[in-house]
């Protein structure tokens, strides 16, 4: 709209009207391009937080496993000490 305006402007020789279609079309075109960046950035932070908040969910559970498996390890070492002890007596 705004371009067909400016090629109006021009055909009729009013130069000053069509510098500032351009000029307008320039503003409003750059003001989508920053919309569009910001979108893109929001997005990419937006997934950047869930990935670290799945990354965190992992390793909670994969201590939470560590924990238990150590839990049983130490059970298992002092029932097997204790088996020692008595087989040597």
């Amino acid at each position: 709209m705004l371009t067909d305006y400016k090629i109006k402007a021009e055909s009729e020789g009013n130069y000053s009207e069509a510098k500032k279609s351009r000029d307008k079309y320039e503003d409003l075109q750059d003001k989508e391009i920053e919309r569009h960046l910001e979108n893109l950035k929001l997005s990419q932070e937006q997934e950047l937080q869930a990935i670290e908040e799945e990354h965190k969910h992992q390793f909670n559970e994969y201590t939470e496993a560590w924990d238990r498996f150590m839990q049983e390890y130490e059970a298992s070492s002092v029932k097997t000490l204790e088996m020692l002890k008595v087989f040597k007596s």
